[in-house]
Order: C-alpha cells, then sequence, then structure tokens
C-alpha cells in the first residue's frame, strides 16, 4: 500500500478528500494532512510518502516553493507530486510541469479523473519501488558473501530478503545451467541476484519487492517459476529461507548450512517441489537426527562381503543398511557421513588388495551435479558397490592368471623331474588349494594334467627323434617308471609307446 500526503491550507480538502476519493481500491492511503509547504516539509522529514496531491496557493511556502525545496532531494527519495488548484493557469502548470510532476487536478475534484490518474500512478510506482529494491543488488549480494566467508556479522541490513536455491533433480535438458536461465530470466535482478553454486544447487538473493502481489509473496514468484522451468523440461526443486534474516541461531555460516540440510532431507525423502525453511519440517522425525542403528556392525558386513566378493551377501548387507536408512528418513548430514564411511570402507578393502582406489568416489550429495532423492541414492550406492566388486574381481582374475602363469612357466621348465602340485605351489609361493583353483579357472585344464600333457608331448617326441627305449623315454621325460608312461600313453592315444613309434616310423623296437 502506497501512502499519500495531503497539502492543503483549506481544512476542508485536507478533511473531505481522503473520504472523497476511493484511495484505497488504487493500492494507496492517506497517512498524512499538512496545511502548508513548510508543514509538509517539516513531515517528510520525519516521515516519507509515496505521492503528494499539493496546493498551488498556499501561505507561508506555496506549492511551487515546495517543488522548489523538493528538486533539491534525490530523485529516487522524492514523492511523486500531483498538482490542485482551483485556477486553470498555465503559468502554474508549466512551472509545475518543470519540476516534474505526475498529475494536474482542477477543484473541486472530478472523481473519475482522480481515480484514473491514481491508477497511472500505481503502475509509476511499481516500477520505481522494483527498481529501488534491485539498486544495489550486486553490492548487497557481495556483502552477503563476506557475510558467509566472515562467518557472521549485521544480518539486519538485509531484512525482508529471501533466499532462493534452485536444485537440479536430473541432467535432462542442460541439468543446472539450463535451470539458472530459467530462473535467471524471471527472478528480480536476473544474475546480479546470484549468490553461490555448489554441485546441484544454485543460491540468489531475492529483495524485498512491492511491485504487485507475485512480487511482493516470494512464495508465489518462486512456484512460478518452478512451474517454467517444468515446462521447459527441467526436473528441478526450489528452497526458499528468509527465516536466517530474522532470527540468528548460531553463525551465519552455521544456520546457512543447517536451513539447507534440513530443507534438502526433506527433497531427499520426497518433499514438494517449493520449500521453506519457515514451515515446519513433515517428514523428518526426532529419529532421523540419531544414527542407524548397529551401524558399525553393518559397516563390518559391508567389508566381509566385499573382501570376499560374495554379491550374495552384499545384496543382503545393502538392503539391510537401507531399509535402516528409510525407517529413520535419516537427516541428511547423516546419510552424507554414512556414505563417506562406506567410501573409507570400500577404499580400505581395494588398499588391502593392493588395488587402485582412484576411480571410487565417495557418494556427495551435495556435490554432485545432480541432487539424489531416496531410491536414486540407493540405485546410486550399489552402482558403487558393484563397481568395487567387478575392481576386485578383475584384480583377482589377474592374479589368478598371474600366478598360473608363472606355474604353467615352472612345470615347463621342470617336467622332467619329479614334481607335484605342492612342490609348484611352493615355488610360486601360494597354497596348493588357491594354485589349484588359480590354474583350473585361468589355464581350462588342472596343473595335474597340464604337466601329464607336457610329458606324453615330450614322451613322443623321443619316440619319434631318438633311438631310446621305452623305459628311458619315460625317466627322460619325467614319467620315471616305464608303466607310468605306458599307461598314460595308451589311455590317451590308444596305442602303447612302442606301437606309436612303429606305426609312425615304420621300424621296429629295440625292446624296453
Amino acid at each position: 500500500m502506497y501512502t499519500v500526503m495531503i497539502v492543503d491550507d483549506e481544512k476542508a480538502i485536507r478533511n473531505n478528500l481522503p473520504h472523497a476519493l476511493d484511495f484505497h481500491s488504487m493500492g494507496f492511503q492517506v497517512s498524512a494532512v499538512a496545511k502548508n509547504g513548510r508543514d509538509a516539509l517539516e513531515q517528510l522529514g520525519q516521515t516519507p510518502v509515496d505521492l503528494l496531491f499539493l496546493d498551488v496557493c498556499m501561505p507561508v511556502l506555496d506549492g511551487i516553493g515546495l517543488l522548489r525545496e523538493l528538486s533539491a532531494w534525490k530523485e529516487s527519495d522524492r514523492p511523486f507530486v500531483v498538482m490542485l488548484s482551483g485556477y486553470s493557469d498555465f503559468e502554474y502548470a508549466r512551472a509545475a510541469i518543470q519540476y516534474g510532476v505526475k498529475g494536474y487536478l482542477l477543484k473541486p475534484v472530478d472523481e473519475d479523473e482522480a481515480l484514473e490518474l491514481l491508477k497511472r500512478l500505481r503502475t509509476e510506482l511499481d516500477a520505481r519501488s522494483q527498481q529501488r529494491a534491485l539498486a544495489g543488488l550486486s553490492e548487497r549480494v557481495s556483502l552477503l558473501r563476506e557475510l558467509y566467508h566472515s562467518g557472521d556479522g549485521d544480518r539486519e541490513r538485509f531484512a525482508g530478503c529471501t533466499l532462493v536455491h534452485a536444485i537440479a533433480l536430473s541432467q535432462g535438458e542442460g541439468g543446472l545451467s539450463a535451470l539458472r536461465r530459467t530462473v535467471e530470466e524471471h527472478l528480480p535482478g536476473g544474475a546480479e541476484a546470484f549468490l553461490r553454486s555448489r554441485g546441484s544447487m544454485a543460491s540468489y538473493l531475492l529483495a524485498p519487492l512491492e511491485a504487485g502481489e507475485t512480487r511482493r509473496n516470494a512464495l508465489l514468484l518462486v512456484r512460478h517459476i518452478a512451474h517454467l522451468a517444468e515446462q521447459r523440461g527441467l526436473a528441478c526443486a526450489f528452497l526458499l529461507d528468509a527465516e536466517i534474516f530474522r532470527r540468528s541461531e548460531s553463525a551465519f555460516r552455521v544456520d546457512f548450512e543447517e536451513h539447507l540440510y534440513c530443507m534438502e532431507s526433506e527433497v531427499f525423502w520426497g518433499g514438494g517441489s517449493v520449500l521453506s525453511a519457515d514451515a515446519p519440517p513433515r517428514r523428518l522425525t526426532a529419529q532421523s537426527e540419531q544414527r542407524i542403528e548397529d551401524e558399525e556392525g553393518l559397516l563390518r558386513k559391508l567389508r566381509s562381503a566385499v573382501l570376499e566378493a560374495q554379491e550374495e551377501e552384499l545384496r543382503a548387507v545393502f538392503t539391510e543398511l537401507t531399509a535402516a536408512v528409510e525407517e529413520r528418513r535419516l537427516h541428511l548430514v547423516l546419510l552424507q557421513e554414512l556414505c563417506y564411511r562406506i567410501y573409507y570402507t570400500l577404499s580400505g578393502v581395494l588398499s588391502e588388495l593392493g588395488i587402485d582406489a582412484g576411480q571410487l568416489l565417495p557418494l556427495d550429495l551435495r556435490d554432485a551435479p545432480v541432487f539424489l532423492r531416496a531410491e536414486e541414492w540407493k540405485a546410486e550406492l550399489w552402482r558403487q558397490l558393484s563397481s568395487v566388486l567387478a575392481l576386485i574381481a578383475q584384480e583377482r582374475k589377474s592374479q589368478r592368471a598371474g600366478v598360473a602363469e608363472q606355474a604353467a612357466a615352472y612345470v615347463r621348465a621342470h617336467f622332467r623331474e619329479p614334481i607335484t602340485l605342492k612342490s609348484v605351489a611352493d615355488a610360486c609361493f601360494v597354497s596348493s588349494a588357491y594354485l589349484g583353483r588359480c590354474f583350473q579357472k585361468a589355464m581350462g585344464v588342472s596343473l595335474k594334467q597340464y604337466l601329464n600333457d607336457l610329458r606324453l608331448a615330450e614322451a613322443k617326441r623321443l619316440l619319434l627323434q631318438t633311438d631310446l627305449r621305452v623305459y628311458e623315454v619315460a625317466e627322460a621325460a619325467g614319467f620315471g617308471e616305464s608303466k607310468h608312461l605306458v599307461s598314460k600313453f595308451t589311455a590317451q592315444f590308444g596305442c602303447s609307446p612302442a606301437e606309436y613309434r612303429r606305426t609312425q616310423t615304420g621300424g621296429g623296437e629295440g625292446g624296453i
């Protein structure tokens, strides 16, 4: 509501005009009257008004004299002026116009003409109110950044202001960048109101405005912006915080983060697209402020399942852990701490296994480019756990292949000697059971079969390329006694060593 002062030496005008015109319907209220220009100046010095209804002819200081005094004021501080006169005197009108008066009414005042003039002045005053509110916005934003980084300071200079946090809930249609463009197109001050950005969120300062119902009501304005963003396909949420400028609980930065975390927790657990710090939490409870039960035990189970690369066991722990988080509707601060504890647990397992953990990143709910809600967080957490399982499986496969190749090389070098699975395992510094599993998975055959195949291949070579007797071939190929060679050879090729030599060379056997 804009304020009006009636300045006229006629008492009847001062008393009757406030009732003769429906000021209130036009958004005005008569807050003061003065009997001459000097009286008006004294009152204006104490209580400024938005509009003067100013008589031309008055004693002590007339209307033109008052206009001359007001011309020395800063333009943005001067009230709008409508001149009143009982004379249609062109000289008075011209003198008034040179001082920038907004209208000229003849007495007696015509009601329709006056109301039409008030309607026009209301529009102009709305525009000026916006300009006043936005004047120095950049400076105010800079002061607020300084207040945030310094820790605390005077908040009174931001009385009536509102923090507006815009949060991107998806990367679709440009994510936060597109959301910022939408906000800055419609938020008073545009990019000048931008305060800071972090992860999926951009924060703005909404100055107190008086230009129209939507402009005065931050919640309506932001709901309108949210609707426009949704029409553009932008999944988003808006958080409003005027409470931080009305009441101080801790240092400004602490209050800033606490208010924000509380509202973000609401969004995480399914809150609406526009939330205000002034409204009490709807989804958080007293339990939300408490850690989940047996958090340490769950993390130990998680570590064990990952270390053993047991996907089924890991899925069971994941289900138990996320159910506990959902049951409490955990506050975002505690959930963020839990995410980091999970990250450190996983990093520790990878380090213990000698695996580079550089590819592993913590689930940071505030720094991610898209703000995760509950179901999305669960999906991302399982992807994180699965990726660690994959790294471990890949590393163990590589390790098995390395051990298997080392064992195979040892066998190729020593197959003529009396070696066993244990002697090969000792040479590779692993257990017999582990080597047996590794070798089977990497080579596709058991180490025993691999050794047997090498010896048989060597026996075939000796049978064809030398005149060694069968028992000598058996010893040279690593079978020891000839009966072992004969048994293995016959089982593998369907004929004895002597028969093989005879059929391949056409020669005779010189005995065994």
